[in-house]
């Protein structure tokens, strides 16, 4: 940053209200501190942290159009490393999840080796047996789609179960009259307030969202697609207190949207986007965003490809590890 630039943001950091400025320290420093972001690998947190990362690369990069040779490695050696640190350190309840998905992608990347040129004879599974939990029927890896689900006839847990993340497109555009009706259905989404702060910003121009896609860095090997940027407008938001506002009513407006694609039988994968850094600044450089609008996520999307291909499964998990029933602290609750 230079001189003149650093004088500029001195400039604005004097104009904000002193506990605007308190309260985003507070923020920041609280989520360091709870974040895996300050631990190494003697913690059960960073070690889980980092295998169900590494999982998802290795299985998303099965799904791409096309698997590199050599392809996931040093990924690999990563995740056996971080197995063996599981083990160490022996916190078994903690996300016992992440570590058996790890090597059930291990025992994947090892059957699909010869099927892709890869490297796997420094694999060997067999010290994690006693560890391993793995229930009958659970798939690993990734799976193969003819075609786009279809909607008709499910109910929506079955239609919620239907939707994937897929990463290679069909060439043929969207028209822009089935986007629209896609949107308006995603409109039904819930917001602050019904602030409904968020617009979504249509790339059908597939050199310009390749140009964009680079710039987010998460999407290399994905075929062409068109591109769904979702923006919040920040001039609906007013105190500190809203600050993480505009990416809970974003979020919650995303997955109304990749539903409502999935219902228009139109394929898409939600990529993160960080607005403030220098991705912020590069897309400005390409497309006119005005500066009151927060670009939240970009999402690929497109038809089917005619000639199938592969989704990565992604587990998810259980109930048992998210729903946890609270009860009042002890003082709180009555004598009898």
């Amino acid at each position: 940053m230079g001189v003149r630039n650093k004088m500029e943001m001195a400039k604005q950091l004097a104009a904000i209200p002193r506990g605007y400025c308190i309260g985003a320290l507070k923020r920041a420093v609280r989520f360091y501190n709870a974040s895996s972001a300050c631990l190494d690998d003697t913690s059960v947190q960073l070690v889980c942290r980092e295998l169900r990362i590494l999982t998802h690369t290795i299985e998303k990069g099965f799904s791409l159009p096309v698997v590199k040779k050599g392809f996931g490695e040093e990924k690999m050696k990563a995740i056996l490393r971080y197995l063996d640190c599981y083990i160490k350190i022996g916190d078994f309840s903690y996300d016992h999840e992440a570590f058996t998905g790890a090597v059930m992608i291990a025992e994947e990347y090892r059957k699909k080796a010869a099927c892709y040129d890869l490297n796997a004879s420094f694999i060997d599974l067999s010290k994690y047996d006693p560890y391993i939990e793995c229930k009958s029927g659970e798939v690993y890896g990734v799976l193969s789609f003819d075609n786009a689900p279809k909607a008709d006839g499910l109910n929506f847990w079955e239609f919620a179960h239907a939707r994937h993340s897929i990463r290679k497109f069909s060439d043929k555009p969207l028209p822009e009259s089935v986007l629209r009706e896609a949107v308006d259905l995603a409109g039904t989404a819930p917001s602050a307030c019904n602030r409904q702060s968020v617009k979504v910003f249509h790339i059908s121009d597939r050199v310009l969202s390749r140009k964009i896609l680079d710039i987010q860095g998460g999407a290399r090997g994905h075929s062409s697609a068109e591109l769904l940027l979702l923006v919040s407008d920040l001039g609906l938001y007013r105190y500190l207190s809203e600050f993480e506002l505009p990416y809970l009513d974003g979020g919650i407006y995303l997955m109304n949207l990749l539903y409502s694609l999935n219902y228009y039988q139109i394929g898409s994968c939600p990529l993160v986007w960080d607005d403030y850094g220098e991705q912020g600044r590069q897309l400005r450089e390409l497309i006119e965003i005005p500066s009151g609008y927060l670009v939240l996520a970009i999402v690929q999307c497109g038809f089917y490809p005619e000639d199938g291909g592969y989704y990565a499964v992604s587990n998810r998990r259980e109930a048992d590890n998210c729903y946890v029933k609270m009860d009042g602290k002890e003082q709180d609750k009555p004598t009898v």
